[in-house]
């Protein structure tokens, strides 16, 4: 599932959620950080899409299925 948030996220707004520079600080950005809202880069997205590829990028799958 996060591994298609990933594409699905790309694909929306043309940037990956996580890149960083060096392997390790894409690592860190992966377990420490949020990415940018969908709608930050894809103005009039819905709410319900913001909130299925957040969740699909979660650390934590239970947020996306409680």
């Amino acid at each position: 599932i996060f591994s298609l948030g990933i594409i699905f996220y790309e694909m929306l707004t043309g940037i990956h959620p996580f890149r960083r520079t060096l392997p390790v600080e894409t690592t860190a950005a992966i377990l420490n950080e949020e990415p940018e809202p969908v709608s930050k880069h894809l103005p009039g997205s819905t709410e319900l899409l913001q909130e299925t590829v957040s969740g699909m990028l979660a650390v934590t799958p239970h947020i996306l299925f409680p």
